[in-house]
């Protein structure tokens, strides 16, 4: 089937469904109690050093390797847009 918007939201226990959030892709290494954010073309995110050091918190193995979308939610876990727009925006939010 090919992909195409839909008229309206809608639940089938057909399909799964994932919220597109327009964040960051990012890889999380975590190494030894270190955390390093990589994108999806190898570069380091180095603007997220609160995020690093609250995901190193929280990560209890000694070494892994997260895949996932880096977001700032609202406290109603509403996307947050910054007015210069969500990309340059600083984010303080921890992974907790």
């Amino acid at each position: 089937m090919p992909l195409g918007p839909a008229r309206e939201p809608f639940s089938h226990p057909d399909w799964i469904f994932e919220i597109k959030w327009d964040g960051f892709r990012s890889l999380v290494h975590v190494e030894h109690g270190a955390c390093k954010l990589v994108s999806r073309n190898g570069n380091e995110f180095k603007s997220f050093a609160v995020l690093n050091e609250a995901i190193a918190a929280e990560v209890k193995a000694r070494s892994t390797v997260l895949d996932g979308e880096i977001v700032c939610l609202t406290e109603d876990e509403e996307f947050w847009n910054s007015p210069v727009g969500p990309r340059r925006a600083f984010i303080v939010n921890n992974a907790s």
